[in-house]
């Protein structure tokens, strides 16, 4: 038995951009494959501790799936969709990768009560937040990326990326700042 041949690429955009999720998903399946086989050759082990191939094409969807629902974009053949993608996955790549710059070590406290307040507020804050939370920050200070910390904790890269993100707000409520 032979598989059936492809749908027609126009026909699999009309159906996504009418609002027929089965054709953005059957589209997105299309393209994928292409996609990560370029996000990991993009990624050489040098950059593997910072970046994930995974989270660079969800993000690649995320920027394209808003203008294939919308029928933004027309294409003659399937290379071009595949084109466009991987076009957008080396700017998020090259945007990913350049050097973060390194914040400079905040001045030490002037006076011995500042360093002692410093402290105090550090423990508090320290007291206040669960085992979890405790390791995430830990994690953070070696710039391990999601999915890495994820590995660690035995759990997914965008539960940590939430728990981070609630982390972070409620840090910033109380006056530290991590960014």
């Amino acid at each position: 038995m032979t598989p059936d041949p492809p749908e027609p690429l126009d026909d699999l955009l009309a159906k996504a951009s009418g609002g027929d999720a089965a054709a953005l998903e059957r589209l997105v399946r299309r393209y994928e494959p292409r996609l990560r086989l370029a996000a990991r050759a993009l990624l050489r082990p040098h950059l593997r501790h910072r970046l994930d191939s995974i989270d660079l094409v969800q993000s690649v969807h995320r920027a394209l799936l808003p203008g294939l629902r919308g029928g933004r974009y027309t294409f003659d053949t399937e290379d071009r969709l595949i084109g466009l993608a991987v076009t957008v996955l080396r700017h998020k790549f090259q945007r990913a990768a350049k050097p973060r710059p390194v914040p400079p070590e905040p001045p030490p406290p002037a006076t011995p009560e500042q360093h002692a307040e410093a402290e105090d507020l550090y423990r508090r804050m320290w007291a206040t937040l669960d085992g979890t939370d405790q390791r995430l920050l830990e994690l953070c200070r070696r710039e391990l990326t999601a999915a890495e910390m994820a590995q660690e904790l035995g759990t997914t890269a965008a539960i940590v990326r939430a728990r981070l993100s609630r982390l972070r707000q409620r840090l910033r409520e109380a006056g530290v700042h991590l960014d």
